[in-house]
């Protein structure tokens, strides 16, 4: 049954619990936990007020989204998320050192991209491995820790 069709969703739905119930700031306070939230954005200029209002409550000091969709000529204002700092590896600029026809043509193609935001008091550094894939990886300096944001892509899309 489609839960449009059923009458009795609306009292289901009334009594259902609260997906997310607890504060998630405790995390904020042990300086060696680094918390990543990752999404599938399908569209990053269409959804970042959905992903800013997504992660607020988990406060995480990472987002990594794969599917941007932006271009080299994307706005700054596009991906604005408040208290983050936005690193952004559109299709068009991940395969420019492949000579692989699949890949020159893959480079063309619409959609795709990676992207990072790291909250702005973290100490990191990101890196544009020169790989032939869509794909940004991030150092956290104090813990140590890599974080690698990549859209693995078959020949076919």
């Amino acid at each position: 049954e489609l839960i449009y069709c059923n009458d009795e969703i609306k009292t289901v739905l009334e009594n259902m619990p609260p997906f997310v119930v607890d504060s998630m700031s405790g995390h904020r306070l042990e300086t060696h936990v680094v918390t990543i939230f990752f999404m599938n954005i399908q569209g990053l200029a269409q959804h970042v007020s959905d992903l800013a209002l997504c992660t607020q409550h988990w406060q995480p000091n990472c987002i990594a989204v794969v599917e941007t969709w932006l271009t080299v000529d994307s706005s700054f204002h596009t991906s604005h998320i408040e208290g983050f700092r936005f690193h952004s590896r559109p299709r068009s600029l991940s395969y420019q050192g492949s000579s692989h026809p699949a890949l020159v043509s893959l480079s063309s193609q619409q959609h795709g991209g990676v992207g990072m935001y790291c909250e702005e008091t973290c100490n990191y550094e990101v890196t544009v491995p020169d790989f032939s894939l869509e794909c940004l990886v991030n150092y956290f300096i104090e813990h140590k820790i890599l974080v690698a944001v990549i859209i693995l892509q078959a020949l076919l899309y």
